[in-house]
């Protein structure tokens, strides 16, 4: 039988809704007991060992990394029960007799599920499909397939080395020109776009901004320069003495003489008078 999604749920969701009251009397029955355990046999406090499982886990740093865990085998006190022994359940950790965990195996069955859409992606690419019909069969999203294809792989997600950007070869010749002058974040991009630079504007005006920011001769910012002339010093050549208004002491940032420092009752701070 053949059912849509949709309707399947919300059988799903009439289904529980009827069954509620059985749901909440076992859930009663359960908490009563002064125990909880996975499963509904009798509990059991008699430990007949411990045994070491072994699981592989997700890498650290590229690293492999194997869990040794403790778990305990129990004796069961039933009479008529065929298993004497029973071992300890680890939810959520790893299911009976797994080698690997389950933030792996899901990890792991993810990737396998990117790579298993993309070669449908890469089959219908070849077959002469749109992105669009492609997109649609594949439950993606056009930007994505696109992505895909042009790159020859789903992607990753892994990062860049710390430090290493789209300027990396670039920045001998920005660190060159800046020391000359050139302070022009456009004409900069022009240069190195004729070397080979593939990125955009803004990023080599982020460049210019940051490295203007640190450097030893730079002067005040837009908001600095407003902060100034608000408060009457950036007309005060021997006040402000070309210095952002967090370098300046306290008494080159007292009030001009006839001017007062009044608290304003609502948000925006003190004003000048």
């Amino acid at each position: 039988v053949t059912l849509d999604r949709q309707t399947a749920a919300d059988w799903m969701g009439r289904v529980a809704w009827w069954l509620s009251p059985l749901w909440e009397r076992l859930l009663t029955d359960v908490l009563a007991s002064p125990k909880l355990f996975v499963d509904d046999t009798y509990p059991s406090s008699r430990v007949h060992s411990r045994y070491e499982r072994r699981l592989a886990d997700l890498p650290w740093q590229g690293r492999p990394v194997i869990l040794r865990l403790q778990a305990r085998r129990f004796l069961c006190r039933e009479a008529g029960c065929p298993k004497r022994t029973f071992a300890e359940r680890l939810p959520g950790i790893a299911q009976p007799s797994a080698r690997r965990s389950e933030r792996l195996v899901d990890i792991q069955r993810h990737i396998a599920l990117r790579h298993a859409r993309y070669a449908g992606v890469r089959r219908l690419a070849d077959a002469g499909a749109t992105i669009s019909a492609i997109a649609r069969n594949c439950a993606l999203d056009r930007k994505t397939v696109r992505a895909w294809l042009r790159v020859g792989g789903p992607g990753t997600w892994a990062r860049p080395p710390s430090g290493v950007g789209i300027l990396a070869p670039d920045l001998e010749h920005l660190e060159h020109r800046w020391a000359e002058g050139q302070r022009n974040a456009t004409a900069l991009w022009r240069e190195i776009g004729g070397q080979g630079f593939t990125g955009g504007r803004s990023t080599v005006r982020a460049w210019a901004t940051s490295r203007r920011r640190t450097s030893p001769d730079a002067g005040p910012s837009k908001a600095d320069t407003w902060f100034l002339r608000r408060h009457h010093l950036a007309t005060d050549s021997k006040r402000w003495k070309g210095r952002p208004p967090h370098q300046l002491t306290a008494s080159e940032t007292n009030p001009p003489r006839g001017f007062s420092i009044t608290v304003a009752p609502f948000a925006g701070g003190p004003r000048w008078r």
